[in-house]
């Protein structure tokens, strides 16, 4: 689920979440989510992204993040299933701070 879906590169990500054409969307479970996360990021995690869609703004991009790239393209199959423009994004938040934007991080 989710191998046909192309993935966006996290320095393009960050450009649309920036323009507003795009929301970023964590799919990680909470403590993930709270340890570190894109600064844009929202927190839904992948068992309650179908129950939680009506958060999600209508007539905007979402693209799904995760650790490493692995539930992001899952959690973009799923929004496609109910008629939501999504992507993935490649390499998950590892990729986004390899690409040095901006990680929201609990302190140690």
């Amino acid at each position: 689920m989710g191998a046909d879906i192309d993935p966006i590169d996290p320095a393009t990500a960050a450009a649309e979440v920036e323009a507003g054409r795009a929301i970023l969307v964590d799919v990680r479970d909470r403590s993930a989510f709270d340890s570190a996360h894109a600064t844009p990021a929202v927190g839904i995690p992948i068992d309650q992204l179908a129950a939680r869609l009506e958060e999600l703004p209508a007539g905007t991009t979402v693209i799904t993040t995760c650790g490493g790239g692995t539930r992001g393209p899952r959690a973009a199959a799923l929004l496609r299933e109910h008629d939501i423009d999504a992507r993935p994004l490649a390499g998950g938040l590892r990729a986004w701070r390899a690409a040095d934007l901006p990680v929201v991080e609990e302190p140690a």
